[in-house]
């Protein structure tokens, strides 16, 4: 049986491992997050709360997700810009 003050842990460790992006936390919490929605004596209400806020979480992985790969996307576009500098930049710089 799931106790409200076993939801309240991990919820918490689901916000806590999101908030510091420690996805082996997150992973942890997760499977104990399944383990539990799958426990008997879960209430329905319980079960709500638990998918509610797995999908708050999700939400908040897939935006830092995202981020990330807009990150990575920039450095990419970057260094492919001072890579065509360096080639062509200099050279036309100082010829003449």
């Amino acid at each position: 049986m799931l106790d409200e003050q076993r939801l309240k842990q991990l919820v918490l460790a689901i916000n806590e491992a999101i908030r510091l992006q420690d996805w082996d936390a997150l992973s942890a919490a997760n499977q104990r997050l399944a383990s539990s929605l799958q426990a008997e004596g879960v209430t329905d209400r319980q079960r709500q709360q638990l998918q509610h806020f797995y999908r708050i979480g999700l939400a908040e992985c897939q935006h830092h997700a995202d981020t990330l790969w807009q990150k990575i996307q920039k450095t990419l576009d970057d260094r492919e810009a001072m890579a065509a500098y360096a080639c062509f930049g200099d050279n036309e710089s100082f010829s003449g």
